[in-house]
């Protein structure tokens, strides 16, 4: 039986599709306060790597060893949101 070429377009497209997801919510851990530093699956972020909300940084909410939630649209670029926990 020949192959259905529809099926074959389909499933060419299907492979193209899972290759251009990329993950975008992240959690890192705090490395530095000042400067901020936060490593993420073994990359470590800092400066213009990084945004921040004012308020947090520059209240003690975050200290070295804390977990922080991030995201990123680029993976150049990451905001981190808030510090996370577990349940």
């Amino acid at each position: 039986m020949e192959d259905d070429p529809y099926l074959t377009i389909v499933a060419a497209m299907r492979g193209t599709a899972k290759a251009a997801v990329t993950q975008t919510v992240f959690t890192g851990v705090v490395l530095s306060v000042s400067p901020l530093m936060v490593e993420t699956g073994g990359l470590v972020l800092s400066g213009d790597d990084l945004l921040i909300d004012r308020r947090l940084l520059n209240s003690s909410a975050l200290s070295k060893g804390a977990r922080v939630g991030m995201v990123t649209a680029d993976q150049q670029t990451y905001l981190v949101l808030c510090e996370v926990v577990r349940a």
